[in-house]
This record gives C-alpha cells, sequence and structure tokens, in this order.
C-alpha cells in the first residue's frame, strides 16, 4: 500500500512538468491504481488490525470519513486553490502529491493489534 501511495505521491509531483497525452495518461493509471490500491486493501487491513469483531462498525467509520470529509472537501479545496493561483494546476498537483506522500509514511506506522 505505502509503495502504491510513493507511485502515486511521484506521478502528481511530476504531471505538472510533463507534456503528451500518452504520459498523462500513464501517470494517470498509476494514480488510478493506487485509489484502487486503497479500497482493495483496507478491508483485510482493519481486520488484521482491529480483529473481525466489530468490523462492520469500524470500517464503516473509516469509510464514512471518507465518504464526509475528504471525498468533498478534495474537489473543493482543489478548486479554492485554482480560484486562488488563477489556474496553477501545480500546486494543486503538489499538495494532492504531498498528500499521497502523508498517506505512503503513516501508513508504514500501522501495525496489527495484538
Amino acid at each position: 500500500m505505502a509503495l502504491s501511495f510513493t507511485g502515486a505521491a511521484a506521478a502528481y509531483l511530476i504531471m505538472p512538468h510533463l507534456g503528451g497525452i500518452w504520459l498523462w495518461t500513464a501517470l494517470a493509471a498509476v494514480i488510478g491504481f493506487a485509489f484502487g490500491t486503497l479500497f482493495a486493501v483496507t478491508a483485510p487491513l482493519v481486520g488484521d488490525c482491529f480483529g473481525m469483531v466489530h468490523f462492520g462498525a469500524i470500517f464503516g467509520l473509516i469509510f464514512t470519513a471518507y465518504g464526509f470529509l475528504a471525498g468533498p472537501l478534495g474537489p473543493w479545496l482543489s478548486g479554492y486553490i485554482l480560484d486562488l493561483t488563477r489556474a496553477n494546476y501545480t500546486i494543486v498537483f503538489s499538495y494532492l502529491g504531498l498528500m499521497y506522500m502523508a498517506s505512503a509514511g503513516l501508513i508504514l506506522l500501522v501495525r496489527p493489534g495484538r
């Protein structure tokens, strides 16, 4: 998961500096792969860390946080930054890359419960 997130961070950080539809397509695929990894790996990770007794409640809380916080906040913040900077996508892609790098680092701290 950390490797996938690191790849997405790198893709976001280099996207504004590249031209060509094929390079952008490949980098977008890397980002999509990382996003898919999030959904594929989160359920087993929750099970390993917290057990299966309250799996449904814990898993629900995790994706509620995504749906009610990150889902609406991310696009709004990106649009707000674009408005403030007169459509400077380098800043938006940089903050997205930094968020993915932070996620990669934080996921390495996750350990299964005892």
